[in-house]
């Protein structure tokens, strides 16, 4: 069963973002307290994310949280990105944090999820690639992108295992 709350306004986020924090909290601790007097009571994931709230078990959310980025960026083959997705299952917060981070700079601009080969990776050479879409000119991207590494890139790059990479496309 999968209870799901999504927040596709901006707007409406922001005004129960609070709520669903503090009852979030709240729901955590029952479900605790079911596990230590139920044994019976499966095991359990809980995500809150700006984009979705899911209790499921970790593969089915897994599977509905990157059903939700569809909704955000478009995928190049989405059976191909869902496939390499399921397989770096840590790359999803990764992404979701990057629409938040990148929309707040790059406001018109759209994203596009795209599997590449990287030939400077011996081992697995298929990379996703977080494509940013512009009309912007190379020298306000340039600025833009370097801001996005300053405030947030630069740390996150360390933890994506060199499976995600973020790059400007021109329209």
């Amino acid at each position: 069963m999968i209870n799901n709350l999504s927040f596709l306004d901006k707007n409406s986020f922001d005004s129960v973002s609070d709520i669903i924090e503090r009852d979030a909290v709240e729901l955590l601790r029952t479900m605790n307290v079911m596990k230590m007097t139920s044994p019976q009571v499966p095991s359990v994931q809980f995500y809150y994310t700006p984009f979705s709230f899911y209790i499921d078990d970790e593969e089915n959310a897994n599977e509905k949280r990157i059903e939700v980025l569809s909704k955000y960026i478009m995928f190049n083959s989405l059976t191909d990105e869902k496939r390499f997705l399921s397989k770096n299952t840590f790359l999803i917060d990764i992404i979701e944090e990057a629409i938040t981070k990148i929309k707040k700079l790059f406001t018109s601009e759209s994203l596009e999820l795209a599997i590449e080969n990287d030939p400077e990776i011996q081992s697995d050479s298929e990379v996703l690639v977080l494509k940013i879409h512009t009309k912007k000119s190379p020298k306000e991207m340039i600025e833009l992108l370097n801001k996005l590494d300053e405030e947030w890139w630069l740390e996150t790059k360390l933890n994506t295992k060199q499976k995600l990479v973020i790059e400007e496309e021109y329209d």
